[in-house]
């Protein structure tokens, strides 16, 4: 329990830390009117790519994907402990589904729900509209009951 609970703070902190963003020195793009930067990421795919390289260990390869807040809250090493603890909780990952998406503001947040041995989870990333990554989930399907 006491390892779940730490899971589950560590990716609020990234999350609340990369939504809150203000004052960091890398700024977001914003979409203005005729501009085509929200349009141009595939944010679905983009969420689907990223669960596949959790998946396949390129803990660097999602980590060269977050802003700078996210870069300094969740490093990679931390984001491998993470995953294999998430596993341990959840089940080892299986497959994945198509992510859904809720707007945010101009936060994009990506909900792609997983299969594992034991079970399902979801892995939820919040994108800010140039295709940075704000915030990452790792968890448990909704509904499910359990530590």
């Amino acid at each position: 329990m006491r390892r779940a609970s730490w899971i589950v703070i560590l990716v609020v902190l990234a999350l609340a830390a990369g939504c809150s963003k203000s004052g960091t020195s890398e700024p977001a793009a914003t979409a203005t009117p005729g501009s085509s930067v929200a349009a141009s990421v595939d944010f679905k795919a983009a969420a689907s790519a990223l669960v596949a390289d959790l998946a396949a260990g390129k803990f660097a390869d999602v980590e060269a994907k977050f802003d700078a807040t996210m870069k300094s809250q969740l490093s990679v090493t931390v984001l491998q402990n993470n995953w294999r603890t998430y596993q341990e909780l959840v089940g080892a990952y299986k497959s994945h589904g198509t992510p859904t998406e809720v707007k945010q503001g101009e936060i994009a947040v990506e909900q792609v729900p997983i299969a594992t041995a034991t079970g399902a989870g979801e892995i939820r990333v919040s994108y800010h509209p140039d295709g940075t990554i704000a915030g990452l989930f790792l968890l448990r399907a909704s509904g499910a009951s359990g530590p």
